[in-house]
């Protein structure tokens, strides 16, 4: 179930982004996928089951999910041998 809740959020959101781009933000069909998705979000938001499953891992330090995310950079060491 949770794979499925978070792929209909995403396809959701991606049809709400297209839609506001090709008809505008106050365009009914724009404002009824926006409503959807606040309902996906929600629902979500208030399962602590699929909130546990997509939570980052507790036992990573935040610094190395921060990195994970970070491109590569070179340390004060190595940028001063060039």
């Amino acid at each position: 179930m949770n794979v499925s809740l978070l792929g209909l959020i995403e396809e959701t959101r991606r049809k709400m982004i297209e839609t506001a781009c090709l008809r505008g933000l106050n365009d009914e069909e724009t404002i009824g996928l926006s409503k959807r998705l606040d309902r996906l979000m929600n629902l979500h938001r208030r399962n602590p089951v699929l909130r546990r499953a997509c939570a980052p891992d507790p036992k990573s330090s935040s610094m190395e999910r921060a990195n994970a995310d970070s491109p590569a950079r070179p340390s004060a060491k190595t940028e001063g041998r060039r």
